[in-house]
């Protein structure tokens, strides 16, 4: 089974190569899916061909036996338990709990006694000065604070023979 298996691999690979390169060196055009089964095909003749040599527990046909059973990968040896540790001879140190004492009664915050007008007189203050800085900002954001450029128009956008006029201008080397 493994030796028909094997000539099904090379009949298969070669197929393959005729469907890629066939058509560059003026071969009749040949599909390669048929190629991909064969070598499937191939595969599985192998693999039973495998597996008809060897024994119910995995072991070859005709091969000694080994005296110890094989370790695989995933097993591990079992290592041997520890030796449990000898108990201390010396008697242990007893341990005493601190006492509990009772929490302190906390004492009520003092509430603070503001007056209500010198609140009201730096709440006026501060407003105030909010109201000034505002108007000096308003007074200021009312300005442009870059001119118009020339080039720019108003009446549309620029056309693309503009835009690119303008990019020259813009980013070519200057003498």
């Amino acid at each position: 089974m493994t030796a028909l298996g094997r000539i099904l691999q090379v009949i298969g690979w070669l197929w393959i190569a005729v469907g890629f390169f066939g058509p560059a060196v003026n071969l009749p055009d040949v599909s390669v899916f048929p190629g991909i089964i064969i070598l499937f095909i191939s595969r599985v003749l192998r693999k039973q061909g495998g597996q008809a040599t060897r024994d119910e527990d995995g072991t070859e046909l005709g091969a000694e036996q080994p005296d110890e059973p094989r370790m695989l990968n995933t097993e591990r040896p079992q290592r041997p338990a520890p030796e449990p540790k000898p108990t201390p001879k010396t008697p242990p140190i007893p341990v005493t709990v601190p006492e509990l004492r009772p929490r302190p009664e906390l004492k009520p915050r003092p509430e603070l006694k503001a007056q209500p007008e010198a609140i009201e007189e730096e709440r006026g203050e501060l407003l105030e000065r909010v109201l000034l800085a505002s108007q000096e900002v308003a007074e200021e954001s009312q300005e442009p604070q870059y001119p118009k450029l020339a080039t720019e128009r108003e009446d549309g956008p620029l056309t693309s023979a503009e835009m690119i006029a303008r990019a020259h201008r813009r980013w070519d080397r200057k003498p």
